[in-house]
């Protein structure tokens, strides 16, 4: 008889969990009835209508829109794991200073292989660094990636099977944020919605939600993972961004703006949602402007830029002025977005400008190839001739070419040409173009090659190995194509000018084919 009942207890356990879970999670994933799995790696999506419902003083809107959660793999089966309530637990309270070595040894690690080792080394984790591990491989995946990782050979990992295990265990007993940030990490992970771990993380998500003591950070994690698995129109979402714009905002730090920020630019944002809530955030954010470091203005510009919010215009102008401030300051890809984010609204400054002039000459050899760009692209845009940085900058180019795209070949040189610059060893600077376009001639786009060659005749540099092939009837129709719907003034005037400019300043080039295709 013994025998017996120790055989039905894990059975009657199991009955137990499942159905508990059916009661508390189902009534959150109704918003995803018409989203079922076709198949255990894909979901199929269902034409959707937009919709509009106001949920507190400030009204909410949101569109429908396919899932942006496409499923690419799904957690490997696993053994059965003890109930939430039992005594034991997976994961460990580390002392700070061991976590604070292991997300050190983590940030380390370039590659998914080392990350998944370090997983390996470390049988003791507490829940912040398991959830912290995702994060990681999902950063170092879709950047070597670009967008088409195939992630089962990674999701098929024992050790990232039982730290899935392990996640789903404890569940229970893990802080707001952890829960939280495992279930964001779950979705840029790509795991299966319908994985015993991510249904785990959303139940205990909604038990926390329906307490109404979630932060404001917090709130926003949820939305963006709940954003990514269900789509805008999840009950659980409309429930989290009711809370927080049920929050004063004028008690938020910059932290939690940055959050807010951050989550509604991921979608949340467009079309004029939350409209209101993103305009007393703008003032908030205007107080605390001279506080904000490199980071938050980054964010926050980038934010603006995405949700092309019109409004935004005074915040800019602040966040612009305490930028000068961390010109010297700003990583990389930080200051791709700040730069971006001022021709966006169509704002300079004479102080930033001359920051830019001390900061630029120094990181042209080192900085990012985009980062580069972006700087030429802005002068450009201003019509600022600035010697100190076009000759670094061009400088530079003849030693890193090969590192840029075709794109920011075109768009350094165009910058030179358009304000009519010749840096000081201009020789040495075309030969290396002419290098780049010889080749590398057939990987240029139409408009990126056509800019470049119009720069060319502006600088006084004519380029008659490529005129006729850019006058040939092959690379029109391709430049129409890129165009969409013929092609533009700007384009036609472009083409006639570099026509016009070959025919009088090098008489003996026969253009006679050339004249007749414009």
């Amino acid at each position: 008889m013994m025998a017996l009942f120790m055989m039905a207890r894990p059975l009657a356990l199991r009955l137990h969990f499942l159905s508990h879970l059916n009661d508390q999670i189902l009534p959150s994933l109704k918003a995803c009835v018409g989203k079922r799995l076709s198949s255990p790696g894909l979901r199929t999506s269902t034409v959707c209508f937009p919709t509009c419902s106001s949920l507190s003083p400030r009204g909410v809107c949101t569109t429908e829109r396919d899932a942006m959660f496409l499923v690419a793999g799904s957690v490997r089966p696993y053994q059965e794991l003890l109930p939430s309530g039992s005594g034991l637990s997976l994961l460990h309270h580390l002392t700070s200073d061991e976590d604070h070595t292991f997300m050190k040894r983590l940030t380390s690690c370039t590659s998914s292989q080392q990350v998944l080792r370090l997983l390996r080394s470390y049988p003791l984790l507490s829940g912040a660094a398991a959830a912290s591990i995702l994060h990681r491989l999902a950063d170092l995946e879709h950047d070597s990636a670009c967008g088409l990782w195939k992630p089962e050979t990674l999701l098929s990992d024992a050790g990232l099977n039982k730290l899935c295990q392990t996640l789903e265990h404890d569940s229970a007993r893990l802080q707001d944020e952890v829960v939280v940030r495992a279930l964001l990490g779950c979705t840029r992970l790509y795991l299966d919605p319908q994985s015993r771990l991510v249904l785990r993380l959303v139940f205990e998500s909604q038990k926390r939600l329906n307490l109404e003591r979630l932060s404001v950070e917090v709130l926003c994690g949820l939305s963006r993972a709940l954003f990514a698995l269900e789509g805008p129109n999840s009950g659980m979402i409309k429930q989290a961004m009711s809370q927080l714009q049920n929050k004063d905002t004028a008690q938020w730090n910059t932290a939690e703006l940055v959050a807010v920020y951050s989550m509604l630019a991921t979608g949340l944002g467009e079309d004029g949602c939350y409209l209101e809530l993103l305009n007393e955030m703008n003032a908030q954010a205007l107080q605390l402007v001279q506080q904000m470091g490199p980071g938050a203005i980054s964010e926050i510009l980038g934010a603006l830029f995405k949700l092309r919010h019109k409004e935004a215009l005074p915040l800019v102008i602040a966040l612009c002025k305490q930028a000068v401030h961390h010109v010297q300051n700003f990583a990389d890809p930080e200051l791709i977005v700040v730069l971006s984010a001022l021709m966006h609204y169509g704002h300079s400054d004479h102080f930033l400008v001359e920051a830019l002039e001390r900061h630029v000459p120094k990181v042209a050899f080192t900085a990012h190839a985009e980062t580069v760009t972006k700087v030429m692209q802005f002068f450009r845009r201003w019509r600022i001739l600035s010697p100190p940085v076009f000759n670094t900058v061009a400088e530079s180019f003849v030693y890193r070419a090969e590192e840029y795209s075709t794109w920011q070949v075109s768009q350094q040189i165009a910058a030179l040409g358009v304000l009519g610059y010749l840096p000081p060893d201009a020789g040495r600077l075309f030969r290396k173009v002419e290098s780049v376009l010889h080749a590398r001639f057939s990987q240029f786009q139409p408009r990126a090659l056509l800019d470049l060659l119009y720069a060319c005749t502006l600088l006084q540099r004519y380029p008659l190995n490529f005129v006729s092939k850019v006058f040939s009837p092959y690379f029109m129709q391709q430049l129409q194509g890129e165009e969409g719907s013929g092609i533009d003034h700007r384009v036609l005037a472009q083409l006639t000018q570099l026509y016009m400019t070959v025919k009088l300043e090098c008489p003996f080039y026969d253009v006679s084919e050339t004249a007749l295709l414009l």
